[in-house]
């Protein structure tokens, strides 16, 4: 990560300037009231703060970034077996759609020959009670008729 790249980046040449940190200062101390030395001595030391405190910075980002990266793989481990179940149940759904989506052509199919049969039912009992009218007309006709020529016969 960008993190350990900086850190790794850091560490070797910190490891030298506090090296050289360590001797200019010892040797300031030697020849006190030396101005020079003590003026780069602090320099020295104040370039290892800097390093120090950079590379502290991004030991505290990568131990973030680290924790991050833990919890997301606990994350995964938790949700895999779930992500695996609903996988499955998805594809034993897929399967059952495909079962279903074969039969319902012939189901499809044996409905509309039974929606024809019975309309062709229903049109044949339409016309039987439409004759069972005309004859039920007739014989009504047929009785009244019989009736007049009764009353005229008399």
């Amino acid at each position: 990560t960008n993190s350990t790249n900086q850190i790794k980046a850091i560490e070797p040449p910190l490891a030298a300037i506090k090296e050289a940190h360590a001797k200019a200062d010892a040797i300031s101390k030697q020849i006190a009231g030396d101005a020079e030395l003590s003026e780069a001595a602090a320099k020295l030391k104040s370039a290892v703060d800097k390093r120090e405190a950079a590379k502290a910075a991004e030991q505290k980002t990568l131990a973030v970034h680290q924790a991050a990266v833990k919890d997301n793989q606990q994350k995964i481990a938790q949700y895999t077996p779930q992500i695996k179940q609903t996988t499955d149940a998805l594809n034993a759904a897929k399967t059952k759609v495909a079962e279903l989506q074969k039969t319902l052509k012939p189901a499809t199919d044996k409905a509309t020959a039974s929606q024809n049969a019975a309309n062709a039912a229903a049109a044949a009992l339409t016309a039987a009670q439409n004759e069972v009218k005309r004859w039920q007309a007739e014989i009504e006709f047929s009785k009244q008729f019989n009736n007049a020529q009764a009353s005229t016969a008399k």
